[in-house]
């Protein structure tokens, strides 16, 4: 139905969503929560389905000339950094993922997204832990550390400049 091969072998460009997909399989399978078997059934739905879509990208990557479309290696280098945001990334170690300059990165991610690089991932992170803030009861240091933040304060300064409250308030 996702138009995967069947009996072949393929290699996506990108695995980086496989392992926390199978850990978090894993993990429900092992503590047998009300309803895991769905939630078991969900996450190896979204493992086949972001397959599926490596398989297709993979097949349609090339743009004419033999080389990959900016565009595309730009949404697969923002869905790496966004899939794994408690790693403190730098432009200059995203922009060694498709190996560029960090200057020549910064202005074709600039032209992409129409934001830095820098400030996509901080808007994710805050996007991230106002989730957290509204479904669970951690506490707000444990929110903006799983969120990406070391520091305390740069989470509540740049949680108040972009969603004009404190994580308290909202909460």
């Amino acid at each position: 139905a996702l138009g995967l091969p069947i009996n072949q072998i393929f290699r996506p460009a990108s695995t980086h969503f496989v392992p926390a997909l199978l850990e978090k399989i894993t993990l429900e399978h092992e503590r047998k929560a009300t309803r895991w078997e769905m939630i078991v059934s969900l996450g190896l739905q979204e493992l086949l389905v972001k397959l599926s879509r490596h398989w297709l990208n993979g097949r349609s990557r090339s743009n004419g000339n033999g080389s990959i479309d900016p565009l595309e290696k730009m949404q697969e280098i923002r869905t790496i950094v966004h899939d794994q945001l408690e790693i403190q990334w730098a432009v200059s170690d995203m922009a060694k993922l498709c190996n560029l300059s960090t200057s020549r990165f910064a202005f074709l991610y600039k032209n992409c997204f129409e934001v830095s690089p820098m400030e996509d991932l901080i808007r994710k992170r805050i996007r991230q832990a106002t989730i957290l803030l509204s479904d669970t009861r951690k506490s707000i240091s444990e929110i903006a550390e799983e969120s990406g933040f070391e520091d305390l304060q740069y989470f509540y300064r740049a949680f108040k400049k972009r969603i004009g409250t404190t994580p308290r308030n909202l909460r």
